[in-house]
C-alpha cells in the first residue's frame, strides 16, 4: 500500500506541526532552565555571602580569644619573671650583706694598718734623721 500525495502532504504538515511544537517546548524548557540557573546562582551567592559573614564573625571571635590568651600568658610570664627577679635579689642580698660586712671590717683594718704604717714611717724618718721627737 502506497501513500497518496494527500497523505504525504498531511504527514508532512503533521511532522512540521510536531517539529514546531517540539521547538517551542525546547525553547520553553531552555527558558525555564535559564531562570532556574539564575535563581540557583542568586541563592548560591546569598549562601556564599552568609558563609563569608559567619567566617568573618568566627575569625573575629577567634582573634579576640587569641588576644585574651596572649594577654593572660604575658601576665603569667611577667609574674614568673618578677618572682625570679625577687628570688635573685633576695639571694644576692643574703650573699652581699656578709660580704659587705667583711669588706667594711677589712677596710677598717687596712685603714688602721695604713695609720700604723704612717706612724712607723714617721718614726723611721725621725730615727734616721737623728731628731728626737719627745
Amino acid at each position: 500500500m502506497s501513500l497518496t500525495e494527500d497523505d504525504k502532504q498531511w504527514m508532512s504538515q503533521l511532522m512540521a506541526s510536531f517539529q514546531n511544537r517540539l521547538a517551542e517546548q525546547v525553547v520553553q524548557v531552555e527558558h525555564r532552565l535559564n531562570q532556574q540557573a539564575i535563581q540557583l546562582e542568586e541563592q548560591l551567592n546569598q549562601q556564599t555571602i552568609k558563609l563569608e559573614e559567619r567566617l568573618n564573625q568566627q575569625t573575629i571571635k577567634l582573634e579576640e580569644r587569641l588576644n585574651q590568651q596572649a594577654i593572660q600568658l604575658e601576665e603569667r610570664l611577667n609574674q614568673r619573671i618578677e618572682r625570679v627577679e625577687t628570688s635573685l635579689l633576695t639571694e644576692f642580698h643574703k650573699w652581699a650583706s656578709p660580704a659587705e660586712a667583711r669588706n667594711r671590717t677589712i677596710s677598717a683594718a687596712l685603714r688602721a694598718i695604713d695609720l700604723e704604717m704612717e706612724q712607723l714611717s714617721d718614726r723611721v724618718k725621725r730615727l734616721e734623721g737623728g731628731t728626737t721627737a719627745q
